[in-house]
């Protein structure tokens, strides 16, 4: 919800820092954070990904929150192949 809830983010924006070929994108969810409020959407996915020419998808969080991610995924026509999940269990 907040950034000091995310898991591992410092290490996260150092390689994405370190990486040109690792774009990270962080979405809060809590009214107080930074860009609060923010619904991880088709078009939100379709604008952070339009220069990319063959992105994966890495989703992670609870089951259910990675469920209802990849029907975004899919629906946006992103390929079963393109998308890796890892789930954390008790949320």
């Amino acid at each position: 919800h907040r950034p000091e809830d995310a898991a591992f983010l410092d290490t996260l924006q150092t390689l994405a820092q370190d990486n040109p070929q690792f774009r990270l994108l962080t979405f809060m969810t809590a009214p107080d954070a930074p860009g609060g409020q923010v619904k991880l959407d088709g078009p939100a996915i379709r604008e952070a990904t339009a220069e990319l020419a063959d992105p994966i998808y890495y989703v992670t969080g609870s089951p259910a929150m990675i469920e209802g991610l990849t029907d975004t995924l899919r629906e946006q026509g992103v390929a079963d192949e393109a998308i890796l999940s890892e789930g954390f269990y008790g949320y």
